[in-house]
């Protein structure tokens, strides 16, 4: 009995340990909800009208020199004790492992907020926006963000 309960025991660790992820790729044509982790596989639009919303706690992990490209929205809010990770998925770290976030065309639309930015930044930054200066008409907010190991043309940490 005894090693019945520490064998169930060891798969309920297991199991928890093993969390789903799906990989994306292309355009996003309708609005959606990443509840899980997801793993970018290409470059990846969100087309104008749409909007991507990221739950806390998801882990967005590029596998190569990928960015994500906003026409529509991207609302990343996590929150102080369950942050969105967007970082790498290689064995070996390095700054500059995937490209960035871009905001084209609608760059004043959605919100990023207590996310975790790691290992991207191949371009030099993280988040890159047509319309640098939002201004006070913005509906487009970026607070209580980390941002580290980007890229940077002199070395490989930032």
């Amino acid at each position: 009995m005894k090693h019945l309960i520490t064998k169930i025991l060891m798969v309920g660790v297991f199991a928890s340990l093993i969390t789903a992820q799906t990989d994306v790729s292309g355009v996003i044509s309708s609005n959606t909800t990443w509840s899980t982790n997801v793993n970018i596989v290409g470059n990846l639009l969100v087309s104008s009208g749409v909007t991507l919303t990221i739950e806390p706690g998801v882990t967005v992990a590029f596998q190569g020199e990928y960015y994500l490209q906003i026409e529509g929205s991207l609302v990343a809010d996590g929150n102080a004790t369950s942050r969105i990770k967007f970082t790498n998925n290689t064995q070996t770290p390095a700054g500059g492992y995937w490209q960035h976030i871009y905001f084209k065309s609608n760059p004043n639309v959605g919100s990023i907020s207590y996310c975790h930015f790691q290992f991207g930044g191949k371009a030099g930054y993280f988040i890159k926006s047509d319309n640098a200066a939002a201004g006070n008409n913005s509906t487009r907010s970026i607070k209580e963000n980390i941002f580290e190991e980007f890229y940077h043309s002199n070395s490989a940490t930032g």
